[in-house]
């Protein structure tokens, strides 16, 4: 008699989460970059650093580094990974929505802080790169 495990969408979640941990395609630092972030939370002491380049309104290469919680790091992994080859407007219009779709499932209050601190410093910094000159259809 065979048995068969089933894995629950916790179980799928926390691999994915692992999966960006242990082996993001985009940790380090881009040469030359346009935009870099170097910022730390003060609840939880996470570091989160992005650098990136922005080329005609487009991120053209994005990386980040830091460290802290598998969930900041994670995220910020899944990030760059999104925004490489988009247009700048496309990263400043994620919201608190688009971190259940990118993480898979939903958060409680302190997790979520915690990723919406990294999407904020990586729209914050992209908001300066459009502040200079970056060109861009949305709103600042």
């Amino acid at each position: 008699m065979t048995s068969v495990t089933q894995t629950s969408p916790t179980q799928l979640y926390q691999q994915k989460i692992m999966d960006y941990y242990q082996s993001p395609a985009h940790r380090g630092t881009v040469e030359n970059y346009t935009f870099i972030t170097d910022q730390t939370t003060s609840s939880c002491g996470d570091r989160v650093v992005f650098t990136g380049t922005v080329q005609d309104g487009k991120i053209i290469d994005m990386k980040f580094s830091g460290d802290g919680s598998v969930l900041s790091q994670a995220f910020a992994a899944m990030l760059c990974e999104f925004a490489i080859g988009k247009p700048i407007c496309d990263v400043l219009k994620l919201g608190k929505a688009d971190i259940t779709t990118f993480l898979g499932c939903e958060l409680g209050p302190t997790r979520l802080k915690t990723v919406v601190f990294v999407l904020e410093l990586l729209q914050n910094a992209l908001r300066g790169v459009k502040a200079q000159g970056g060109s861009c259809s949305c709103a600042l």
